[in-house]
């Protein structure tokens, strides 16, 4: 599925009228493409695309012999609860057959897997993947192309550690000769 930099109401219905909606306000199964080597998702709406004016794209690379490889994870839950290509992607059988997971399912899932670990689950929320996803390494600009950000609004998401911040400051102090 789309990185977590993706506001959660662009991958998954908020309600279930919107589970059933004509527009495309969140992933739908026909937005996956399978390809030879990665899976394409096209996301319709975003912050940045409030018209439906494009798509999107975000590529899932296939990676062979990784049990959570996004591309085979996501063509094996396709396979076992896709009901038709405009059903939204993200969803799950259940006794009563295919039902959508929403946005409240998916926090109420995240708070309970941070209460697991014995973490405050009042300090976390689906959210928190925006600045994890911003700072577990990629370069800005990657951040920047990949989370489709017209503005450099993206920015607050980076927390940088230490170490980051000395490989800066070591990269910095090597031009300062070329200077004097």
């Amino acid at each position: 599925m789309s990185d977590f930099r993706d506001a959660l109401s662009n991958l998954v219905p908020t309600t279930l009228s919107d589970a059933v909606s004509d527009s495309p306000t969140h992933l739908r199964c026909s937005a996956a493409t399978f390809h030879e080597d990665h899976c394409t998702l096209k996301v319709y709406k975003t912050k940045t695309i409030q018209y439906w004016q494009r798509a999107l794209e975000n590529m899932l690379p296939l990676i062979p012999n990784l049990v959570l490889c996004p591309v085979s994870v996501l063509e094996h839950h396709l396979s076992q609860s896709a009901q038709t290509s405009q059903a939204p992607i993200s969803g799950v059988s259940t006794s009563g057959g295919f039902q959508p997971l929403r946005g409240h399912h998916f926090a109420k899932f995240v708070k309970s897997c941070i209460a697991q670990i014995g973490l405050d689950p009042t300090q976390y929320s689906p959210h928190s993947f925006r600045q994890g996803g911003a700072t577990f390494g990629p370069p800005p600009l990657f951040i920047k192309f990949l989370g489709d950000w017209s503005s450099d609004a993206y920015m607050v998401y980076l927390v940088l550690n230490s170490t980051q911040k000395l490989s800066i400051a070591n990269t910095l102090a090597k031009y300062i000769p070329k200077i004097t």
